[in-house]
């Protein structure tokens, strides 16, 4: 805050007011931190450490430091404050109480990317193949059963649940009336190849549980 002395002040002045509380205490006005525009941009650009950070799959994890820069400005600007500051060591959010003074006229130049740094390094990017591994589905016993009961075809109503992804009886029935005249509609499912089986993506798992 740019005004520390003030609110030092008001803070003073609050504590004295919870102790000595009197019906003709005039009401005082409220001081809040006034936090500069280029304090906030400064803090969004500043160095920050990542630890465990795992460089490959062969070598040990480490530290590194970061910092956000700007390849090329925007025409347009969209800056969210984030209202809520998270204490290190005690992981409880706390919500802000401050203003935030914009000028009309930001000074981005600090935060222009100028290529790698002295003591930087660059990582290459790895061009990574899409590793995808084939998981069997087996279609709902509760949806085929609903099926069977209202007269279907056993082998319809088993491709209609895989189909459907097991959503739910009304989803697989009407797959299976829009696909009742197909060829293979009442071939086994064994015989049907690549209808039971879909494609994970173990790379997009391992970044899913790496946030």
């Amino acid at each position: 805050a740019v005004n520390k002395e003030e609110l030092k002040a008001f803070e003073e002045r609050e504590a004295k007011k919870q102790k000595m509380v009197t019906e003709s205490s005039s009401p005082v006005e409220e001081v809040r931190p006034l936090v500069a525009f280029k304090s906030c941009l400064e803090n969004f650009g500043c160095l920050e450490y990542i630890e465990n950070f795992e460089f490959d799959a062969k070598s040990e994890k480490g530290m590194i430091s970061k910092r956000q820069r700007m390849m090329n400005f925007p025409k347009y600007l969209l800056v969210q404050l984030g209202r809520y500051v998270v204490t290190p060591g005690e992981w409880v959010a706390k919500k802000l109480d401050a203003e935030v003074d914009v000028p009309e006229i930001i000074d981005l130049n600090f935060l222009r990317a100028n290529g790698p740094q002295i003591g930087e390094c660059v990582f290459e990017e790895k061009n990574e193949e899409k590793v995808a591994e084939k998981v069997k589905i087996v279609p709902s016993e509760a949806i085929v059963s609903q099926l069977l009961e209202m007269g279907l075809n056993s082998n319809g109503s088993q491709k209609a649940a895989l189909a459907t992804n097991n959503l739910g009886a009304e989803a697989a029935m009407e797959w299976y009336f829009s696909h009742s005249n197909d060829p293979d509609f009442e071939l086994p499912i064994d015989e049907t190849e690549g209808k039971n089986e879909i494609e994970i993506d173990s790379n997009g798992i391992k970044e899913l549980m790496s946030y």
